[in-house]
This record gives structure tokens, C-alpha cells and sequence, in this order.
């Protein structure tokens, strides 16, 4: 199972900028497709990256409403940021990559 989430807008700060918070959208079954760490050097911060690729059969508009996802992979829940989805006839492709830091 994944939970997805989506950035509602809450309000404006001081400055005027708006503000948004991250809201659960659902949960979805989807089948995760071969993936890999990559070690990876970013100025200096090592960590490793992970690029991900979910099948499921969930509704289009929703896995397209989605900004990022949290799922259990290799035996730890990591967060990820959704980069696509493609619409494969019965079942979608959901791309997406581990987000450092979270």
C-alpha cells in the first residue's frame, strides 16, 4: 500500500507568500517494479538515490493530483516525490524518486 499526498494551499506568511501543507489524498495498492540504490555525491552529501516505478490500478485523476508518496520499500517506509505517471490501459505507472532529508 502507498498514501499519497497533495500540497494544500493553508494561508499567506508575513511576507505574503503562500503557505501549503502536505494532506493525504489516499492509500492505493500498487506492485513495485525491479528498483536500485545509486550512491550519489551532491556538493559533497553523500546519500543514495533511488528512482522507483509503482504499477497499480488506481484511478488516473488521482495519482495525477499526487506530489509525493509514502510506501514501504526493502522494509523501511521512505517518502518519495512523484515525477510522472503513465496511463498503461488497466494499470498506471507511477515514477518517482526518494526525497533527501525527509
Amino acid at each position: 500500500m502507498a498514501e499519497l499526498f497533495a500540497t494544500q494551499t493553508t494561508g499567506r506568511d508575513r511576507l505574503g507568500n503562500l503557505t501549503g501543507s502536505s494532506v493525504s489524498i489516499g492509500k492505493v495498492r500498487v506492485r513495485i517494479a525491479p528498483w536500485s540504490t545509486v550512491p550519489t555525491e551532491n556538493d559533497g552529501n553523500d546519500f543514495d538515490s533511488t528512482a522507483l516505478t509503482l504499477v497499480t490500478t488506481a484511478p488516473l485523476p488521482k495519482l495525477r493530483a499526487a506530489e509525493t508518496l509514502a510506501c514501504s520499500v526493502g522494509g523501511r517506509k521512505e517518502t518519495y516525490s512523484v515525477s510522472g505517471v503513465s496511463d498503461l490501459g488497466r494499470r498506471r505507472a507511477i515514477s518517482c524518486s526518494r526525497m533527501k532529508g525527509v
